[in-house]
Formats: C-alpha cells, structure tokens, sequence
C-alpha cells in the first residue's frame, strides 16, 4: 500500500513537471497573444447613479463609478468604464478608462469637461495600477472592489455590479 502511494505520487510530479515544461511563460503567452480591440466612443453616463469606489483614506477626492457604461469585451478580455472623482467643493473629473485584469493595468481613453464633452487621449498607454505614488489608484480600488478576481475579469457585468454594491470581494484582492 505504501509503496503505491509512493508511486502515485512520483507519477503525479513527473506529470506535472512535464506540463509545466510545454506551457510558455505567462508574459510571452500574454504578450505574443494579445490584441486589444478598437475602442468604442465613451458612453454617456449618469451622476445621479454611480456607484461609490473606495480608494483609500489619503484620497481627498470621493470616486464612483456608472454602472452603466461597465462593458466587458470577450475578444480582449477588457473592462471598459467611466469613473467620476468628485472633490469636496464639487469639482468633477470624469475619465473613460480601461481595466486589464491579467495584467494589472489600465488605460485611460478619454476625459470629460463639463463644458466641451469629451477629449481623447493622444498615444494613451496601459499603465501599472499598482505602485503609484500617490497610494492607491482609482483602477486598482475598482479592480479589488468587483471588476477583477485576480488576474480574471469578473464577468458578467451583473455580477461585476453585484460585488461593486458589496463594497468588493476583499476575500480575492488583485494586489
């Protein structure tokens, strides 16, 4: 008996040192793979409705995100969204952004002037949404409160805004 559970067990590591030899590496996987689809115009998108995202005690600003205009594209794997950040005496900043949950990263396409509407952004890059120096990033918040689980997105939308109204999943923080 012992001695078949010894082989069990060897033939176990054998099989997965084998597999794990014909995966290629996450990065060249990722990286060699990946496309990212074209960018739909920013959504319109709704004050009155935004559903609060806490970013952290150092933020002076309040940020909140419009359920609405949360879009998952299947081809990419990208979470599309419009974030509002509010300051204390009323100021909005409104961005159109990107979340890549397998990578850790977002883009931001566009922003919003309450008097001109939307302008893009010229070479808008995908930017690390940890390791910031202000501390955390809006993106990061919105990824460990709902939109990411880990590095997968977490789809459908419903279930997204399900966890964002939640307060998050802090039982899987992306970071």
């Amino acid at each position: 008996m012992k001695s078949q559970a010894s082989a069990l067990l060897i033939l176990s590591l054998l099989c997965g040192a084998a597999s794990a030899q014909e995966m290629p590496p996450p990065d060249d996987y990722l990286d060699k793979q990946w496309t990212e689809s074209a960018t739909p115009p920013p959504p319109t998108f709704d004050i009155d409705h935004l559903i609060p995202v806490y970013v952290g005690p150092k933020s002076s600003l309040s940020y909140g995100v419009d359920p609405k205009t949360l879009n998952i594209t299947l081809e990419d794997r990208l979470v599309r969204y419009v974030m509002v950040a509010r300051s204390t005496s009323g100021t909005l900043n409104v961005t159109y952004d990107a979340i890549r949950c397998a990578t850790g990263e977002y883009k931001t396409y566009a922003r919003y002037n309450e008097g001109s509407g939307w302008t893009t952004m010229d070479n808008a890059e995908w930017r690390p949404m940890s390791g910031q120096r202000m501390g955390i990033s809006y993106p990061l918040a919105l990824a460990d409160s709902g939109v990411c689980v880990g590095t997968v997105v977490n789809g459908p939308v419903s279930r997204m805004i399900e966890s964002l109204k939640r307060g998050g999943m802090p039982e899987h923080p992306l970071r």
